[in-house]
């Protein structure tokens, strides 16, 4: 396997840098586009108002919203098995440069240490694929949009026993 150009944690930093504090050209422009059609004072204020918060932003280098989500990662390609450890690494980095908000937590306890990893965090989706080059996208998914749901039905003799392992297995 060839080397990477840049370190995989070097790269993580960076994508997740992007992904919080630009705002792709085509969704700029429809916002520019909404503000320009829109009629009412007050939703032509609130659209001025992000488009505002998406320039300061970008100049800035500071993420478009305090709320930074759980990063979402592909990785399609060519990579090592240790890829996920490097990830990892960058995201906890990122967190503290860019800086992120620490959303991750442990599904139990709740508890927080600021790195935005955990039990199953981040979240890397494989795509193995034949060729000669690895390719990582991020996606900073917000929690709200994101939120599940589990639905069981469980039998009276199951008892706090048989809810306890329902609870754990839904959120491990």
């Amino acid at each position: 396997m060839k080397r990477l150009l840049e370190p995989v944690e070097d790269v993580v930093v960076n994508l997740l840098r992007l992904a919080n504090t630009k705002l792709p050209a085509d969704i700029g422009w429809a916002l520019e586009a909404a503000a320009g059609w829109e009629t009412g004072e007050i939703a032509r204020t609130q659209l001025g108002a992000i488009m505002e918060n998406v320039k300061k932003a970008e100049h800035l280098g500071l993420p478009m919203c305090q709320d930074t989500g759980i990063p979402v990662f592909y990785v399609r390609g060519r990579f090592s098995s240790g890829i996920a450890s490097e990830i990892a690494e960058g995201v906890r980095k990122a967190t503290s440069v860019i800086p992120l908000r620490p959303n991750t937590v442990d599904p139990l306890t709740r508890e927080n240490d600021g790195s935005n990893l955990g039990l199953g965090m981040p979240i890397i989706h494989y795509i193995p694929e034949d060729v000669e080059y690895t390719e990582i996208t991020v996606l900073p998914k917000g929690a709200g949009s994101e939120n599940m749901t589990r639905l069981a039905m469980l039998n009276p003799a199951d008892g706090v026993e048989g809810v306890t392992k329902f609870v754990i297995d839904s959120v491990l």
